[in-house]
């Protein structure tokens, strides 16, 4: 059976020592063969997600650097305590519209 820590091994091997990508291919291919079939759950998800970034890779559509930061992404994502959310907001949150002079000091 395959678990998701093999596979979380094998990506911080190749984000942290740099070696080839092949060489990347030749480790996570045995994890990822027949995943569905005998992995855990969280394997099967986690090399799901790699497989399309690789085929990404693969096809042309993004370069090696991207491939590299969205395996970032994808391990990062399994770690519970991190929490990525982008925020945005129509307008400046401590902007007093006209009609509010509450507190406000006196002139």
């Amino acid at each position: 059976m395959i678990f998701a820590h093999q596979i979380r091994q094998v990506v911080s091997e190749y984000l942290s020592s740099g070696f080839e990508l092949d060489e990347f291919v030749r480790k996570f291919a045995p994890l990822s063969y027949n995943v569905n079939q005998d992995g855990h759950a969280e394997a099967i998800r986690l090399a799901n997600q790699i497989e399309v970034s690789l085929v990404d890779l693969r096809a042309g559509f993004i370069g090696e650097a991207r491939f590299r930061a969205s395996l970032r992404e994808i391990v990062s994502m399994d770690n519970p305590n991190l929490f990525i959310q982008s925020l945005s907001f129509a307008s400046p949150v401590n902007q007093y519209s006209a009609g509010e002079t509450a507190f406000l000091a006196a002139r």
